[in-house]
């Protein structure tokens, strides 16, 4: 399956907050959504684009929270 290049994904996000089914859903990318969040999890952590983090309010291991992770373009 190929990955969608970087620049595609730049271009399909805005200033909205957007999860990753949704960002995979633009760019229409056949990728796992596993290997798409990797994707855009390097892109946040190099600055390419912004990420945020919260809580989804349900416990998945050992009592943890599960987080949800959102995108965006970032902002200029």
């Amino acid at each position: 399956m190929p990955l969608p290049d970087e620049d595609a994904i730049i271009q399909a996000l805005d200033s909205e907050w957007a999860t990753v089914a949704q960002i995979r859903a633009r760019v229409g990318a056949s990728a796992r959504s596993i290997q798409f969040a990797t994707i855009l999890t390097r892109m946040a952590n190099d600055g390419k684009i912004e990420r945020k983090r919260e809580e989804a309010g349900v416990a998945k291991y050992n009592n943890k929270p599960l987080m949800l992770s959102t995108y965006r373009r970032c902002s200029a």
